[in-house]
């Protein structure tokens, strides 16, 4: 005795008669909205050609002083994870964070942010020192070629 809606009274119909067929429509819309994941790259060229154009003739300076300063944050970040110093983790992170992003070391860059988001929760198992060594040895390899190229030219 109700007033019975029209667009109501199809939507339960739907989901009695056709349970399987509603969910899997709503899967496919839903999927249509997500984007796909996209890996980050371990070099942003861009962001690299961006700050070599820069630097110019300093960027080789400019590259072996980012990468002895970022072994100095990940030393301090691995003796903050060894003594669960979250806040040595975090003050560390961050800077190495940014820097990295700003060389154009996007994978590093990314995985750092993760670790200094885990060390705001105080979540330990979630940062993982060698992962991070792993990331900064391909860093690594990345811009020393860069630079050595340049040297041996």
């Amino acid at each position: 005795t109700k007033p019975i809606k029209k667009a109501d009274l199809i939507r339960v119909l739907k989901d009695w008669l056709l349970p399987k067929e509603a969910s899997t429509l709503k899967k496919k819309i839903k999927q249509k909205r997500e984007k796909p994941k996209q890996k980050t790259p371990l070099i942003d060229a861009d962001t690299f050609k961006d700050i070599k154009d820069l630097m110019e003739n300093d960027f080789d300076n400019f590259i072996d002083a980012f990468l002895n300063n970022t072994e100095k944050y990940i030393d301090h970040i691995q003796k903050g994870y060894e003594f669960s110093d979250f806040e040595q983790i975090k003050n560390s992170a961050h800077p190495l964070k940014s820097s990295s992003a700003s060389v154009g070391a996007a994978k590093l860059s990314k995985y750092v942010e993760k670790i200094e988001n885990a060390a705001q929760k105080s979540e330990k198992e979630e940062i993982h020192i060698n992962d991070l060594m792993i990331i900064f040895e391909e860093t690594k390899t990345a811009l020393t070629k860069t630079t050595d190229k340049k040297r041996s030219a």
